[in-house]
């Protein structure tokens, strides 16, 4: 009644996914009512996710993510395979006067809200577990992308913390000094000023490597010509290659994202 548990509720998801099982009453375990394993194809399911954040509607989206990572996808497998494709067609149908800007601004705001919500069924990362920031730089304000960074490194045993976005350099120079990161991931959805970002990632890269800090770079405003002018560690195009690399910077953290 007053809402204590005997069982911790990322013990429970964990047991699901491990043994495969579905919950008759989620809601009784602290999960979204609406929520089943969506072991489906990609065209079954991305249509709901779609549906949900253009009608603002929280509760499907949170049942309908929650259903994909009990049947074992990893966050990199939900993000790549669902929300970027989702935003995706949000950005295609706004471009084509078929949604309205509050529509596309408001299925921000439920992604975050919902995936607020999943982050709780993440386990905490060791105490001694490296340490990851996420982060945009000035004139970059979307904060959904380096939310799904912070997400998918803890999903991998990683102490990662998302800074928010829109930051300028010094900001992020305190940041590697203090936080003494082992990778930092800035992410270029919106570009400002061009030769700043060029200028600005050079003196990240710079002080990143008197630390020892793996500049990751990614992001939809990154073609191939602007990526050959900036100064970087590695440029992921999508988040199953952060989590490659990340493996390959910390190899003795979890194997899997999948438990």
């Amino acid at each position: 009644a007053g809402g204590h548990r005997r069982i911790d509720r990322r013990a429970i998801v964990r047991y699901l996914r491990q043994r495969g099982i579905e919950a008759k009453q989620p809601d009784l375990l602290g999960l979204p009512a609406g929520a089943r394993l969506e072991a489906r194809a990609q065209n079954e399911v991305l249509p709901q996710v779609v549906d949900a954040l253009t009608t603002g509607n929280e509760t499907q989206l949170l049942s309908v993510l929650t259903g994909l990572y009990l049947a074992k996808l990893s966050l990199a497998q939900v993000a790549d395979d669902f929300i970027r494709p989702a935003f995706e067609a949000i950005g295609d149908r706004w471009a084509c006067d078929e949604l309205e800007v509050y529509q596309e601004h408001r299925a921000v705001v439920v992604a975050q809200t919902a995936l607020h919500q999943i982050s709780t069924y993440i386990e905490e990362p060791a105490q001694d577990a490296p340490i990851a920031i996420s982060a945009t730089l000035s004139g970059d304000p979307y904060q959904l992308p380096i939310t799904l960074i912070e997400m998918i490194l803890r999903d991998s045993g990683w102490q990662a913390t998302s800074l928010g976005p829109n930051h300028p350099v010094e900001s992020l120079c305190a940041a590697f000094e203090r936080l003494r990161p082992r990778l930092a991931c800035i992410n270029v959805s919106a570009i400002h000023d061009e030769e700043r970002l060029v200028a600005d990632m050079q003196t990240l890269y710079e002080l990143a490597g008197k630390h020892g800090i793996a500049l990751a770079i990614g992001g939809a405003s990154l073609d191939s010509e602007l990526r050959r002018r900036l100064s970087y560690t590695a440029h992921c195009e999508s988040m199953a290659e952060l989590v490659s690399l990340a493996r390959g910077l910390e190899p003795g953290l979890r194997a899997e994202l999948e438990r």
